[in-house]
């Protein structure tokens, strides 16, 4: 797990969440840390506090009046009761905003947008799967394994993204769909001689008038 993304996810949110077992203590206890779009496993370190995340992120003394520490237990996420499916991302990732965004689709036919930049944390881990599965809230959330071990719960965007995105996902996909229709037309049309179809006036046709 590569730590220090994680503390710049924290310092840029001026957040730091951690999900402990409320009667862990010793020396390796089992927790997660992160902010509330994303939470990652943090082992062999006794239980985090506050004081701790200063030390760790490298927080200015300045600024560790304005940072939001909380504390959760694991069942509100990471232990939430539920079904798992398999998740696979889709092949077309969503980039708006200058921000990338990779969907997955969800068991009721849903779709969670995942900002790649959660994804960053893990890129030193291996052997790893994705699964989608609602939290206590019964929101879906993308859960990723190292064998039966979680190493990390990724919540997708919120539905304000979702709500401005679509009017210009919706143009996109039709004038794909017109792009797509004028390309199989001039394809045919060329297959047929230069015979322009119906609806459609090929290039060659319209210098010939």
């Amino acid at each position: 797990m590569k730590v220090k993304d994680i503390a710049a996810m924290c310092k840029r949110g001026k957040t730091a969440t951690v999900h402990v077992r409320s009667e862990a203590h010793g020396n390796d206890v089992e927790q997660f840390i992160g902010t509330d779009s994303a939470i990652y496993a943090i082992g062999g370190m006794p239980r985090i506090t506050r004081d701790m995340v200063f030390t760790m992120f490298d927080i200015p003394e300045k600024e560790q009046e304005d940072f939001d520490f909380r504390e959760y237990g694991l069942n509100t996420v990471v232990n939430a009761p539920g079904i798992e499916y398999d998740a696979e991302a889709e092949p077309v990732h969503l980039v708006y905003r200058s921000k990338e965004y990779i969907a997955y689709q969800t068991q009721d036919n849903t779709v969670m947008f995942i900002d790649a930049e959660l994804f960053k944390p893990l890129l030193n881990e291996t052997n790893l799967t994705e699964f989608a599965r609602k939290n206590a809230d019964g929101l879906w959330v993308l859960v990723v394994r190292m064998g039966m071990y979680i190493r990390a719960v990724l919540y997708p965007s919120q539905w304000y993204l979702l709500d401005d995105a679509l009017g210009s996902l919706c143009t996109i996909a039709n004038m794909t769909s017109y792009t797509l229709t004028n390309t199989q037309q001039a394809e045919s049309a060329e297959e047929l001689d230069q015979e322009a179809l119906p609806g459609f006036e090929c290039k060659e046709a319209a210098d010939d008038q």
